[in-house]
């Protein structure tokens, strides 16, 4: 039996250009002898209900507000997400404004970028971000407890989903 990376190879080999598209992927998991098939939920409405949570979890990630930095408007997420075990999302102007939360979602943007860093090491041209990211991990860790109380963003501004 092949492998799961091993039939993703034969799915992208089949595409003329070697591009691996998810909808031929779904399409050689129906197979219910492939090792794909396993990893998909073909019950169509525990599917469906997996589906509006993703897209609800998308429409989380696209919002956006509007508000004052340093007498400046700026765009952010209307909400992120700090704690991954909870599986929620955060009003981003509570976190901003809550030195422990704020340290918490520094700490889990840094998260992100070493992971993305550790997926592409190969790629030495990001080796300047590398160090950056390990300089803010550094100066994260060193700082016993988070910083100072930032001042609060002013509401107004505008939200919106992208």
């Amino acid at each position: 039996m092949m492998s799961i990376i091993d039939e993703l190879e034969v799915i992208r080999k089949r595409d003329p250009a070697g591009v691996l598209y998810p909808e031929k992927v779904v399409e050689f998991a129906r197979d219910s002898t492939t090792e794909l098939h396993s990893k998909f939920d073909w019950n169509d409405r525990t599917a469906a209900d997996s589906y509006r949570l993703e897209q609800a979890r998308s429409i989380i990630r696209v919002s956006v507000r509007v508000i004052d930095h340093d007498d400046e408007d700026v765009s952010v997420r209307a909400y992120v997400a700090i704690n991954k075990d909870r599986h929620g999302y955060e009003d981003t102007r509570v976190v901003l404004t809550k030195p422990k939360k704020r340290h918490e979602l520094i700490a889990s943007i840094l998260e992100r970028f070493e992971s993305t860093l550790e997926n592409h090491q190969p790629l030495h041209e990001l080796d300047g971000i590398r160090k950056a990211v390990e300089s803010c991990r550094r100066g994260l860790s060193s700082s016993k407890s988070p910083s100072p109380k930032p001042k609060a963003p002013k509401g107004g501004g505008a939200d919106a989903t992208v």
